[in-house]
């Protein structure tokens, strides 16, 4: 026979009810467009700090190679 000890496992019964709604829409509501938010993120970037938006704007367009150097760069002055 085995016995369970009541009250040392966390409760979970409401997830059951949380699981339905959809995160993402709620997050939508909140934050608005991404698109549009990191324009401003990055239009306020440029005017505060313009190297590092030109980094920023150039990102995605740069080898790989460059990004982990960048990464691994910053990193290292971090240590």
């Amino acid at each position: 026979m085995q016995v369970r000890l009541l009250g040392l496992e966390p409760r979970t019964y409401g997830l059951k009810v949380r699981r339905g709604r959809d995160a993402s829409a709620e997050r939508e509501g909140v934050y608005g467009d991404r698109r549009n938010n990191s324009a401003d993120c990055l239009a306020l970037l440029r005017q505060e700090n313009p190297e590092l938006a030109a980094v920023v704007e150039a990102w995605e367009a740069l080898p790989a190679a460059i990004q982990a150097a960048i990464v691994a760069m910053v990193e290292t002055a971090q240590r």
